[in-house]
């Protein structure tokens, strides 16, 4: 049987991935998503894209702003220097990252 408000709303795209075990302990499991490129730049440095690091324990999210998609690379490093190292990072098509 569909859900009504996915047939009203003509839904295509499958619901996301739900996981089955929550992470035990802070940065044990950190999803991350760029979202962007926005219409409206930020006011100083004109920055149209943004990532959000969440950490599955406690939900806190941590967001940074960018110019360009490029620098996710330099907001992780960011992110690891302001937070700490994570042990598992997945990304937005549910990729997981380990290696450090």
């Amino acid at each position: 049987m569909e859900c009504e408000v996915c047939v009203a709303t003509k839904m295509v795209k499958q619901p996301f991935f739900t996981s089955t075990t929550r992470a035990t302990k802070q940065l044990e499991r950190i999803h991350t998503d760029i979202s962007g490129p926005f219409r409206v730049y930020t006011k100083f440095d004109s920055h149209r894209y943004l990532i959000t690091f969440t950490d599955d324990f406690s939900r806190f999210v941590k967001v940074y702003t960018m110019k360009y998609k490029s620098e996710s690379l330099k907001s992780l490093q960011k992110y690891i220097a302001d937070i700490g190292k994570p042990e598992t990072i997945i990304i937005d098509d549910q990729t997981k990252a380990k290696s450090w």
